[in-house]
């Protein structure tokens, strides 16, 4: 009985769908992880370009300062 529906599935024909879930499951994993190191890298080129505009520490941990550089509108970013 699944979710109150009488079924009969025997171990053989549900080893497959299993086996198809799980690689399904494998393939979407190693994308996030690729999609998650891209965006580590895109960080990174972020952090150290930031350092060249003259960003500090507390800049780049994200938390907003009270500096010319943040007040200034004219200055596109």
């Amino acid at each position: 009985m699944i979710n109150g529906v009488l079924v009969e599935r025997t171990v053989k024909d549900v080893i497959p769908a299993l086996q198809t879930n799980a690689e399904g499951l494998k393939k979407v994993l190693d994308d996030l992880v690729k999609q998650y190191k891209t965006k580590q890298d895109e960080l990174e080129k972020w952090k150290e370009s930031s350092k060249d505009e003259g960003l500090d520490d507390t800049a780049r941990n994200g938390k907003l300062l009270r500096s010319p550089l943040w007040q200034d509108t004219s200055r596109a970013l």
